[in-house]
């Protein structure tokens, strides 16, 4: 099982770790490429809502630039919705 195989079964509890890495490490390829497939499927949760604009911004054309600042959003978003509660 590959790293964003396992990411997607943890589900809610692995979205902000990854949010996280994309913040930290949005210019690294690998980053980009795992998390727009983990976010891809994160999108089409109940909590699809706070995700899908990082997965817009992977799926951009500077997704080192825009990745960052819409996962920085959402993790707050996510971190105070009543869902993660």
């Amino acid at each position: 099982m590959g790293l964003c195989t396992r990411l997607i079964a943890i589900g809610e509890d692995a979205v902000t770790a990854l949010l996280r890495a994309i913040i930290d490490r949005a210019s690294s390829g690998v980053i980009v490429e795992g998390a727009h497939h983990v976010m891809h499927e994160f999108s089409r949760t109940e909590w699809g809502k706070f995700l899908s604009p990082v997965y817009e911004a992977l799926d951009g054309p500077e997704p080192a630039v825009s990745a960052p600042v819409a996962s920085e959003k959402a993790l707050q978003q996510f971190e105070y919705s009543e869902l993660t509660k």
